[in-house]
């Protein structure tokens, strides 16, 4: 599994507002075509939190 950084991410939730994630994707090295995204709630700051 390989690992590419997304960074920052904002969204705009209908419901809860602005919504700033930190994306990380991985790529799995046996199956190429198969990715998994995961996004994790960020501070204001940028950190994760």
């Amino acid at each position: 599994m390989l690992r590419q950084d997304g960074g920052e991410q904002t969204f705009n939730h209908p419901r809860d507002g602005r919504l700033l994630v930190m994306q990380a994707t991985f790529d799995f090295a046996a199956q190429s075509d198969l990715k998994l995204t995961v996004l994790v709630q960020a501070a204001e700051d940028g950190r994760a939190t």
